[in-house]
């Protein structure tokens, strides 16, 4: 995602799904370890990754799509290489999260 730790206070903390306190120390956090601020956020348990997710999508003006709750044709997943899945799976990796302001959604899948 690329949002300034500005945009995500406005999302976050104004209205008070994410205190002010733990926000800044997630932004501290995210400059020290050089890692995405969403990825602290979700990882320090402050906000829920599809709850980060939704307050994106309405950012954006997007539809949501939870592939957990969409029928997916099986052809769709021979489009990711067999390689990359397993080394995803390999990683721990427990979703993917993409944001397509172009098509007007955001893809959220957890496998």
């Amino acid at each position: 995602m690329d949002l300034s730790p500005e945009k995500f206070k406005d999302l976050l903390v104004t209205p008070k799904l994410v205190s002010l306190p733990d926000f800044e120390t997630a932004v501290a956090e995210s400059e020290a370890k050089h890692r995405p601020l969403w990825e602290v956020l979700i990882d320090r348990d402050l906000i829920r990754d599809g709850e980060l997710a939704q307050v994106v999508a309405e950012h954006y003006d997007l539809r949501r799509l939870d592939l957990r709750r969409e029928e997916i044709n099986p052809r769709i997943f021979n489009l990711v290489p067999e390689l990359v899945a397993r080394k995803l799976q390999e990683a721990g990796a427990v979703g993917i999260l993409r944001v397509r302001p172009s098509e007007g959604l955001i893809v959220e899948s957890e496998y």
